[in-house]
Formats: structure tokens, C-alpha cells, sequence
């Protein structure tokens, strides 16, 4: 087998990167924009992404709900799938709206795959991302809210799974104490990667200002 060329890997980021940016100017917005402009970027990148990957996945996806019967998570998928193609299309919805739509879909995705599928599940990873991409899109304020409401579900899910009223996927070896330690971890972590996308984003609008300040003083 022959080694990847670098160089064509880097062509593709040239190449994905002018998309991102002409897509941009598209709807209007300009790298002098600063952060609404990077956030714009990001927010395209994760929807373009998203689409992508759901329609790769599509095929097997729908014939393992077939053999296995899960038509919630089918349908779950493919309402995911038209949401993200919705908002690629639908550009006269405002960026705040439409972040607010993906991060919300995150989160949503993630209760919804524990209550189908079982909390040791993929659905607390979609809930971290929920977490991550919240301060990634929004802000470090909406960062800690939803790390707030991620913290709220883990309880309450755990609180109806021990309960009884849910079905449990949990192994017999996690014990309570187990399953509030680990559930401590992971919003502690959720914070931390959170809070870092938050304060990244607004370390690329003080870099991207001081580049202007910096090009103006030289002009």
C-alpha cells in the first residue's frame, strides 16, 4: 500500500476551505466580520459535515432497522438527516436560530437514543457534543447552560432507570455510587471541552481583530 500524499491532502483543505468561504460571502458575510463570520464557517462546516456522513450512513442504517426492528431510530435519523439539508438550504433563518436548532438537535438526539437504545448507549456522546457545541456556536454562557441541562437529564434518566421505570441497559456491576462518579466525570469533562470551545472561538475573533487592526496601521 502506498503512503497518502500530503499534498493532496492539503489541496482538499484548500479546496473544502474555499467552499466554506464562498458559501459565506454567499449569504453575505466576510472575514471582517470577525466572530460571526468564523461562527458562520464552523456552523456550515458541522452542518455540511453532518449531511454528508448521514447519507453515507444511510443504507446499512436503514437495513439494521430492518433486521432489528428499530423504526424510532429510523425515523429519528432520518428526520435528523432532513433538518440538517433544511438548514443548509434555508439561509434567510438567522444564524442564532439556526444554532440554536443544531445544538437543541444534539441534545435531543442524544435523550432520544437513551430511551431507545439504553444510557450506555452512543446517546451520552451526543450529548457531550451537545455540551461542546454550544460554546463552539454560541458562547461560553450557552456552554454552561447546557452543561447544566446535560447534568439535569444524567440525573433524571438515572434517577428513572434505578427507579424501575425505564428499562435498564446499565451493567450489574455499576452500582449507584458508580454511576454518580462516572456521571461527575462526565459533566466535569463536558465543562472543560465546553468552556474551551467557548473561549477558542473568542480567541479566533481577537486574533482575526488584531490582524485587521494590524493591516489597517500598515496601509
Amino acid at each position: 500500500m502506498g503512503e497518502e500524499n500530503p499534498n493532496n491532502m492539503v489541496g482538499i483543505r484548500k479546496k473544502l476551505s474555499g467552499l466554506l468561504a464562498e458559501e459565506c460571502a454567499r449569504r453575505g458575510l466576510l472575514p471582517e466580520q470577525g466572530l460571526i463570520y468564523w461562527r458562520e464557517r464552523i456552523l456550515l462546516a458541522v452542518l455540511g459535515t453532518a449531511v454528508l456522513l448521514s447519507a453515507l450512513a444511510a443504507v446499512p442504517a436503514f437495513f439494521l432497522a430492518l433486521e432489528e426492528k428499530l423504526w424510532k431510530l429510523l425515523i429519528l435519523d432520518c428526520s435528523a438527516f432532513l433538518l440538517g439539508v433544511s438548514l443548509l438550504l434555508l439561509k434567510r433563518l438567522s444564524y442564532n436560530i439556526r444554532a440554536s436548532i443544531v445544538v437543541m438537535g444534539f441534545y435531543g438526539l442524544g435523550v432520544s437514543i437513551i430511551f431507545n437504545a439504553g444510557i450506555m448507549s452512543g446517546g451520552p456522546v451526543w450529548l457531550f457534543t451537545f455540551g461542546a457545541m454550544s460554546g463552539l456556536l454560541i458562547g461560553l454562557r450557552a456552554a454552561l447552560m447546557a452543561v447544566l441541562l446535560n447534568a439535569v437529564t444524567l440525573a433524571a434518566l438515572g434517577s428513572l432507570y434505578y427507579s424501575g421505570h425505564l428499562e435498564a441497559s446499565i451493567p450489574y456491576y455499576l452500582s449507584g455510587i458508580r454511576a454518580v462518579t462516572a456521571g461527575a466525570n462526565f459533566v466535569v469533562l463536558n465543562l472543560i471541552v465546553a468552556s474551551a470551545a467557548a473561549v477558542m472561538v473568542r480567541g479566533i475573533e481577537f486574533a482575526a481583530d488584531k490582524e485587521r487592526d494590524i493591516s489597517r496601521s500598515l496601509s
